[in-house]
């Protein structure tokens, strides 16, 4: 069909006049959008086209078709208002005539003129008066066609109330499927039995006259995920409200689906029909809210997720309260408290904020609130007669913005109260806190009396209804606190009548849970409880002596930052003085569980906010920074006038992250882990590499003040076993604990056993709570106090591990140089003789290939180590060592070490493991331990790391591991439980070793295959030491005689030796006879890098053939070398000499290189076959004694980078 025209009478399109010839193209396919809107209908539009997504525009509205409204003298703020309503907004924010305002020209002719509203909070605009005569104004000119500006936000998101109605999907805001909203969501309502008055009433709550039609449009069912709310609706004709005769059911309906969702169709009808609802008329029907609840809004829209904004309260429906001169900052701190928020940051009027208006009118003037601790706004005197200042003005509204912490976070106490899941602060699910953890109360025997206690609890005059909310019940994992909950009338608190039991109750289920509405009531029972009120009636609460750590008037065990809160008969602060300083806060955090204190100050110089707290300690003074306590120190708890008029004096403190049972543990170190503060919790003991459980038989009080003595406490405050704290795969370690009265430390009368007690369950787990009692009780306890008592996995003479920034870690491959020695910590002094040499045998002994640099804690960023020189004057003569102590040293400090950590010696090892750089078979290592001395032995075989079988293992074999790696003896073996991964071979069974053995390899081989009849649970473990009656001299490589497959190594030694003994000794004495005569001649210049740390035979070195490396150079010979190095090129010396010496494991030269860096390439190697190890003098033959032992090494690394030693 072409050239359509109609006259708009006819019925049918093909009796229009047309052609059926045509021209067009299907771009040009004519399309039609067939609507039926009723009348009253509204929608918006701009330059000519409407939408419903406008919320601005032009307003058109369907009468007998389409057209505008004139924008005369009664269209004003108040029609626009009802305008926006009826589009499904909260209100108009501005409005017009299009003449005024960018809307464009709507060509269409008025339909309605003289629209009056009697109300702003009508729904639609058929509650309204029109008149169809225009005026002559309006008909000339579309410049007249009114048009308005409504605010983004819908109004079914304000305050959505049980039963409230919206359309959705329709093509209009007066038509659309039917939702109620009922237990939080909006749901459908089913068909079945859906009839025309049921309809009626729908369009009567939403403001029009009567319905148009229901169940016609097409329009896609509700969410599969929305609940339905009704079936068989039930209404009358007179009704007007959904909620006049029905309920909100507790759950979704489930005879009917969605695709049996009501839609509607409203409309204007008739003048004499008007409806005169408002947002408000229904709203009280199913479940209002009570009286004295609280909501923030901006914009005119409320959220119970805002923290700020203007404050609704709720007194026979929701209004403003007026700010002037009562409202402070105490009443906004008490809105902030019944709104679950620790206090109010700020607070102000809606015309000084930028919160925007809120359309409603006051309902409360001069509230005045006694205490700014008060915990609802019901606890406080209002005046319902609204001062003139108020009634004319929303600019008045009081506003509030406040912290963000939830009051329930800060410091909760057993038999502290909340309410959860409802739609304002003052309802929902009943929750307290006991042992630790947030649970419900089961309904079981819950009646009024207990319900007003629980509302008085919270600040509340009485309950309003309880049991009667559908919330989701408290989630699975939550313990039920209560059952049968006991109180009488004059109980405000739950922890009056009620204790926190041992455990869950197990006769009930959280859909048992209670629900209360609590509500102001009157001002003749209005109460005065406080957060405080209840915090010390449930046993358990904190003992003196607890500390917390707190930021912005929030407290949290979290905290490793902030001002310093200190329990004192009550939470308070610490005041900042003369006496508190870096020793002080030390103390603080290790009573907190942290390695000590970075930093501290007070809360004015730092940006931690204010703690609305009053100070309960001055003159705190610690005797030692080393404490671990803070009630070991000295305090005075009378408070300086300075300390007493500002927070700004509370002390703060700033500990390092590290906690200070990660650090160092020992066997027989105590720690309290699971409890609401540090000074409480299940106790827990290190041994054996683990932290294991104390078990409750046996049990007593002198056993608990041994504990707390142990953790630099007074005494015990209480004992308990509450299971829920446990860990079950930890071991338990104690049973029938023994303890004196004089007892400061678990390992003075106990020992860690060999493995976990089975006669004892986790069910019995002792837990405890320590406390400051008094100053004639303090104990000097340090974290070395009780490290010595129990040998188990404690370090063994030799062991170095490094330290950074307050953490020692076995982990760490740089750092300070820490030496366990003379059964304590220390350091190590970097003085002339500490160089490359001795930094190399430290990242040997800690199992890498060697140091990159070294220097002192001075020159470096590794924080300061408070241990004391240990050793000094260490010496290494041969950079190959493998353990610090084949070094010599001398225990006596100088003076410039005694008297300043500055000279701690520190190293940067390569991260590249010594047993990942060519492995040999037969190679050594200890894997697991806590320490590099100790651990499960591993031999490397065929390719592969294995373990050995400790079947026939003995002493000699532990020794000669021990010795293999450089120590001196083993201290004990077959007592750590590390055994091997499932997938690892097992390389020997009944190892065999004499007492001068040194090597695996002497009287070992390797089999072809993992050994079965053996398991790794029978895995050897061994920690090996230092003892100044045996030195040791091997080093890398020394029991490197090259992969032999399974034939006897001994026989290749002994065949070896026996057929090149003296062609080799007179080689090697002529290279000797050489190298003095040359020596004799050499001015103070070094020697090569190579001579000075090999020694000048080895054995059980295999002869090999010099290699040399790949260079563009021509290769020197030796003597060329030397007569290069000293004379021609005298810059040699301080060229990077290679890290290890020549000699180890020619098969690759490379392997021991620096990254990305080959060794000299004008280098040839010396001969490698050698029958004993014996240090190489730089002149004369007089032994070691005699020798300048040091004169042939490279420069140190300090000089390469231009340091003056």
């Amino acid at each position: 069909m072409d050239d359509v025209e109609c006259t708009g009478t006819e019925s049918t399109l093909t009796s229009c006049i047309h052609t059926t010839n045509h021209d067009c193209y299907h771009g040009e396919d004519a399309g039609v959008r067939c609507t039926a809107a009723t009348n009253g209908a509204l929608i918006l539009s701009r330059y000519n086209i409407t939408s419903t997504s406008y919320y601005y525009g032009t307003v058109r509205v369907y009468y007998n078709g389409w057209g505008n409204i004139c924008d005369d003298y009664y269209y004003n703020s108040v029609e626009a208002n009802v305008i926006c309503h009826q589009l499904g907004y909260t209100g108009a924010s501005s409005y017009s005539r299009a003449g005024l305002v960018s809307y464009g020209t709507d060509y269409l002719f008025m339909k309605w003129d003289d629209v009056n509203c009697a109300s702003s909070s009508y729904l639609s605009i058929a509650q309204c008066s029109y008149s169809t005569s225009i005026d002559s104004g309006c008909t000339n000119s579309n410049s007249y066609d009114a048009t308005v500006y409504c605010y983004t936000t819908r109004i079914w998101n304000s305050n959505p109330f049980p039963g409230m109605i919206r359309l959705q999907g329709g093509a209009y805001s007066n038509e659309g499927r039917v939702e109620v909203y009922c237990n939080g969501q909006w749901g459908t309502i089913c068909s079945t039995g859906f009839g025309t008055t049921d309809a009626n009433t729908i369009c009567k709550q939403l403001g029009y006259d009567s319905y148009y039609r229901y169940n016609h449009l097409s329009i896609s069912s509700g969410s599969s995920s929305q609940p339905i709310w009704s079936t068989n609706m039930y209404s009358t004709s007179s009704d007007r409200c959904y909620g006049t005769r029905n309920t909100c059911p507790s759950s979704s309906v489930t005879t009917c689906s969605h695709s049996n969702d009501v839609t509607i169709s409203c409309r204007e009808y008739s003048s004499s029909s008007r409806q005169t609802v408002t947002s408000s008329t229904c709203s009280s029907l199913l479940g209002n809210s009570a009286n004295g609840a609280l909501i923030l809004s901006r914009s005119n829209t409320p959220s119970t997720s805002y923290y700020y904004g203007t404050v609704r309260v709720y007194y026979n429906g929701w209004g403003n309260i007026c700010d002037d001169s009562y409202y402070g900052s105490a009443e906004a701190n008490v809105i902030c408290h019944q709104l679950g928020y620790t206090g109010a940051s700020s607070y102000s009027r809606a015309g000084l904020v930028s919160y925007g208006t809120d359309y409603l009118s006051m309902k409360w003037d001069d509230v005045n609130c006694v205490s700014s601790s008060y915990l609802s706004i019901a606890q406080c005197s209002y005046s319902t007669s609204i001062d003139s200042g108020c009634t004319n003005s929303n600019s008045y509204d009081a506003t509030v913005s406040c912290y963000i912490n939830r009051i329930w976070n800060s410091n909760p106490f057993p038999g502290m109260i909340r309410l959860q899941g409802g739609a304002y602060s003052n309802e929902g699910r009943v929750e307290v806190y006991c042992n630790g953890q947030w649970g419900t109360i089961c309904s079981t025997g819950f009646g009024t009396t207990d319900a007003n206690t629980i509302c008085k609890q919270l600040g509340y005059d009485r309950y309003y209804r309880y049991n009667h909310l559908s919330i989701s019940s408290g989630i699975s994992t939550q313990p039920i606190w209560s059952t049968n909950m006991y109180s009488t009338s004059s109980d405000r608190c739950y922890g009056t009548s009620n204790a926190c039991p041992s455990s869950s109750v197990t006769t009930c289920s959280h859909s048992n849970d209670v629900t209360i509405s609590c509500r102001e009531y009157s001002f003749l029972s209005r109460q005065t409880v406080t957060s405080s009120t209840c915090s010390n009636v449930v046993l358990s609460n904190p003992a003196n002596g607890a500390i917390i750590l707190s930021r912005y008037n929030v407290s949290s065990t979290s905290y490793y930052y902030g001002t310093v809160r200190i329990y004192y008969n009550g939470w308070g602060n610490i005041c900042d003085d003369s006496y508190y300083g870096s020793a002080e806060a030390n103390v603080i955090c290790h009573q907190l569980g942290y390695t000590g204190a970075s930093s501290n100050s007070r809360a004015g110089l730092v940006s931690y906010g204010t703690d609305y707290l009053s100070m309960k300690w001055d003159d705190v003074n610690c005797a030692s920074s080393g404490y671990l306590s803070i009630a070991q120190c000295s305090y005075s708890t009378y408070i300086d006038s300075g300390c007493t008029n500002s927070n700004s004096y509370d002390a703060t403190v700033s500990c390092y992250t590290t906690r200070i049972w990660n650090s160092n543990p020992f066997p027989g170190m105590i720690r309290l882990q699971g409890g609401a503060y540090s000074n409480e919790g299940r106790v827990e003991v290190y041994c054996n590499g683990q932290w294991g459980t104390i078990c409750s038989t046996g049990f007593g009080t002198t056993d608990a003040n041994t504990i707390c003595k142990q953790l630099g406490y007074d005494a015990y405050d209480s004992i308990s076993y509450i299971s829920s704290y446990s860990n079950y795969s930890q071991p338990i370690w104690s049973v029938n604990m023994y303890s004196t009265s004089s007892d400061v430390c678990f390992g003075r009368s106990n020992s860690c056993p060999s493995s976990s007690v089975s006669s004892c369950t986790h069910y019995n787990d002792v837990s405890i709570t320590c406390r400051e009692r008094y100053s004639s009780t303090r104990y000097t306890s340090s974290a070395a106090t009780c490290a010595g008592l129990i040998a188990s996995s404690s370090p063994s003479t030799g062991t170095i591990i490094f330290y950074r920034n307050g953490v020692s870690s076995p982990s760490y491959y740089y750092g300070i140089v820490q030496l366990y020695y003379n059964s304590r910590w220390g350091n190590i002094c970097d003085d002339y003789y500490y160089g490359s040499a001795e930094a190399n045998v430290i990242c040997h002994q800690l199992g890498y290939t060697g140091a990159s640099s070294y220097s002192r804690a001075g020159n470096v960023y590794y924080g300061t180590d408070y241990n004391q020189m240990i050793v000094d004057d260490v010496s290494c003569v041969n950079r190959n060592y493998l353990t610090l102590l084949q070094c010599s040293f001398s225990t006596y400090i100088d003076s410039g070490c005694t008297n300043t950590n500055q000279y701690d010696a520190t190293v940067y090892c390569y991260s590249t493991r010594i047993w990942n750089s060519n492995p040999y078979s037969g190679m050594i290592r200890l894997q697991g331990g806590v320490y590099s001395n100790e651990g499960r032995v591993e031999v490397y075989c065929n390719g592969r790391w294995g373990t050995i079988c400790d079947d026939g293992f003995s002493s000699t074999d532990a020794r000669t591991v021990c010795k293999q790696l450089g120590y001196s003896y083993y201290s004990r073996y077959d007592h750590l439980s590390l055994p091997g991964s499932s997938s690892q071979p097992i390389w020997s069974t009944q190892f065999s070793s004499s007492s001068s053995s040194t090597c695996f390899n002497s009287r070992n081989s390797c089999p072809s295959s993992s050994i079965t009849s053996c398991s790794h649970s029978e895995d050897v473990t061994v920690s090996c030491l230092y003892s100044s009656s045996y030195t040791n001299t091997a080093t890398l490589g020394h029991c490197n005689i090259g992969d032999s497959g399974n034939t006897n190594i001994g026989g290749i030694v002994g065949g070896t030796v026996g057929g090149i003994t003296i062609p080799t000794i007179v080689c090697i004495t002529c290279c000797i006879i050489w190298f003095v005569a040359s020596n004799k001649k050499r001015s103070t210049a070094r020697l090569p890098p190579p001579t000075s740390s090999r020694p000048a035979i080895q054995l059980n070195t295999l002869s090999g053939s010099q290699r040399q490396f790949t260079s563009t150079q021509p290769q020197q010979s030796s003597q060329q070398q030397h007569s290069t190095s000293n004379s021609n090129n005298p810059s040699t010396s301080s060229q990077q000499p290679p890290p290890f010496a020549p000699g180890y494991n020619f098969g690759d030269p490379q392997v021991m290189a620096l990254p990305n860096q080959r060794p000299a390439t004008d280098y040839q190697y010396p001969p490698v076959i050698a029958l004993q190890q014996i240090p190489y003098p730089s002149s004369g033959f007089n032994g070691p004694a005699e020798a300048d032992l040091r004169s042939g090494e490279p420069p140190r690394y300090d000089e390469l980078f231009g340091k003056n030693n």
